[in-house]
């Protein structure tokens, strides 16, 4: 299958593989996902975090299973750049993307995105974001 860019006119093989859309990562075309599906998705990679340890670590809390990935709020007070959001999504390669964020209100602001991370590398690029380990 082949989608078409809105911005570019680009025919791309996943949604938004030129990467026109700054507010979007690269994804596969949705396939609806069971909520079992999306509940293991999620778990595992809390699991790959450092599971119950991570959440105390870090004070990690409202985890939600969305599509493809996990979202979870920590408290911004104790991160660099008061990031109080972390968003990350099972990629079609099976590699990781994260995207950390400041959310004040109804004002969104995106810190930064990554993509192309391995499941052994989630823990560094968390604690190289927000400066709050994962672990002791």
């Amino acid at each position: 299958m082949v989608y078409k860019c809105h911005k570019c006119g680009k025919e791309n093989e996943i949604v938004n593989q030129c990467g026109c859309d700054p507010n979007n990562m690269p994804t596969q075309p949705a396939i609806e996902k069971t909520r079992e599906e999306r509940m293991e998705i999620a778990k595992t990679i809390i699991g790959q975090l450092g599971g119950n340890r991570f959440s105390a670590m870090t004070g990690a809390k409202n985890f939600i299973a969305d599509g493809e990935g996990l979202s979870f709020r920590i408290p911004g007070t104790y991160t660099k750049n008061h990031i109080n959001v972390i968003r990350i999504f099972l990629a079609w390669d099976d590699t990781y993307s994260m995207m950390f964020e400041n959310i004040r209100g109804a004002k969104r602001k995106i810190i930064s995105k990554f993509e192309g991370i391995y499941n052994d590398q989630l823990q560094k690029f968390f604690t190289a974001e927000t400066v709050l380990d994962t672990h002791l």
